[in-house]
């Protein structure tokens, strides 16, 4: 049979063979780019799946401040340095899925308004001082903020409450559903927030991409202000976070770099314990290698992340310095002793802003109270006072000013908590004032909660809210203009702070 050698069939074969070299060609090409591609992964530049895989953390010594993220920080628009996010499909961190599809879908119902179900919210920025002392109050259990104000007839402007990091982002049940709750309540009330994030299982218990998915579940509510107060007296030998000051402040800052890149309205919190009995050698965390003589500056992380700086000072029931007494006693506070642990540490701060070039860091009592000891003696003579115009403090000095005793079998809640409120809130006192004294001092919180203290074995009832007479007192007190109930326009970079 002879071959067909028409012009048509000549072009037939030619569109074949042009065909099969073509084909040839590509596969050869693509063995080559395999090839290239192996060996290229193997001199070090990783490789899609290698990006993907959870690379363990570098050793802080090492490497502090960064060594959760992969390459050197970079430097944003205001010289913060931020990390770089996590490499993947499009160089973008995880976020929350918004369709209810993946892991994270079944979160939504309980964060903050879904787009289009309401108003059109602003941004909030990060809260800053105002002429004046922020109220703010801890309280306990949900929808209390409203009865709050109520109760005591005056608007706070932030209330605070704590978390547990990393667990607030997986415990759906608990911690999460409680900060929704929370961060809604506050939206509501039109108050800031202030959220005291503890580590619980150390500061090495979580990961880069549980700060950045932290930041991203706040921002479910970037209307509210926050106040972010991290992991708070680190100083003490109680907490497991406590006592590590180049670990604690790396992690700080790390912390606050993230913030500052994912959250504008959160202000980053440093807050020690007072000083008084530092180091505190009895704690479960106590660390012998510390600096005993420095309860503050060795914690202190880099001042150009941190917001605001603050304390916390409670009466406690064993009011006189230097005395091994057992504290949960129902005793009245000594005159004027509330700020002798607050100037020292008000000394510290004006310290740091007078070698500071950033502007001057405002301070808060981030926690305060005095302590009712619900079961213990009641003064004998509380009827008898109070028919008389009120209950008169039970510490008498001696004859002959040798020190402080105790007349009777115990002092009434009224005693005591107006006796700490005249000292905290106070400003025509004749002794020292917030006002006259202490003017960086811009916000304190009342821990208005009754609870166990497994230290002192008692039960304690630190409410002001519970007893009408207390109550007027702190409504007395508080309605001064100088103590501020809402926010003041939060701007994103600080104000310095004017004298009131």
């Amino acid at each position: 049979m002879q071959p067909d050698c028409s012009p048509r069939s000549v072009v037939r074969r030619v569109e074949r063979s042009v065909r099969a070299a073509f084909m040839l060609s590509l596969h050869s090409l693509v063995l080559v780019c395999c090839i290239l591609s192996r060996v290229i992964g193997s001199t070090g530049t990783p490789t899609f799946r290698q990006q993907r895989q959870p690379q363990p953390p570098r050793a802080l010594q090492e490497d502090p401040g960064d060594y959760l993220a992969d390459g050197s920080w970079a430097a944003d628009d205001n010289g913060i340095a931020s990390p770089p996010p996590p490499a993947g499909d499009d160089g973008e961190a995880e976020e929350w899925d918004e369709e209810g599809e993946g892991e994270d879908g079944p979160l939504l119902d309980l964060l903050a308004d879904k787009a289009g179900g309401g108003p059109k919210r602003k941004q909030a920025l990060r809260p800053v001082p105002g002429n004046g002392v922020y109220l703010g109050a801890i309280l306990e259990g949900e929808g209390q903020m409203q009865p709050f104000n109520q109760r005591t007839g005056i608007h706070h402007a932030a209330f605070m409450k704590f978390i547990k990091f990393p667990q607030v982002l997986t415990d759906t049940e608990g911690e999460m559903k409680a900060l929704a709750s929370f961060m809604r309540e506050c939206r509501e009330n039109d108050a800031m927030a202030m959220l005291t994030l503890e580590t619980p299982d150390g500061l090495n218990s979580y990961t880069a991409k549980e700060v950045r998915k932290f930041a991203q579940l706040i921002n479910r509510w970037a209307d509210v202000p926050v106040f972010l107060r991290w992991n708070h007296e680190m100083n003490g030998s109680w907490n497991v976070w406590g006592q590590q000051p180049d670990l604690y402040k790396a992690k700080f800052e790390e912390f606050a770099k993230m913030m500052r890149k994912h959250s504008k309205q959160v202000a980053m919190v440093w807050t020690p314990n007072q000083e008084w009995g530092f180091p505190w050698k009895d704690g479960q965390h106590y660390n012998a290698s510390i600096d005993p003589y420095d309860p503050y500056l060795q914690f202190l992380p880099d001042k150009s992340l941190v917001d605001w700086i603050g304390i916390s000072y409670f009466h406690f029931g064993h009011e006189v310095r230097g005395k091994n007494l057992i504290p949960g006693n129902n005793i009245v506070p000594l005159p004027h002793s509330f700020f002798p642990p607050i100037e020292d540490f008000y000394r510290f701060a004006q310290r740091l802003n007078d070698d500071s070039k950033n502007p001057q860091l405002p301070i808060l009592i981030a926690e305060t109270s005095a302590v009712w000891n619900v079961d213990g003696p009641v003064n004998r003579n509380y009827m008898e006072e109070q028919a008389n115009g009120g209950g008169g403090r039970v510490l008498q000095q001696q004859d002959g000013g040798g020190g402080w005793h105790c007349p009777h079998q115990g002092a009434t809640e009224w005693d005591i908590k107006t006796a700490w409120l005249h000292e905290v809130y106070d400003l025509d006192s004749d002794g020292k004032n917030l006002k006259k004294d202490f003017p960086l001092i811009r916000a304190i919180f009342w821990f208005n909660v009754a609870k166990y203290e497994p230290v002192a074995k008692v039960n304690a009832d630190w409410r002001l809210d519970m007893q009408p007479a207390v109550t007027d007192v702190y409504r007395k007190l508080a309605s001064d203009d100088y103590f501020l109930k809402h926010a003041v326009a939060a701007f994103e970079t600080q104000q310095t702070m004017q004298s009131p």
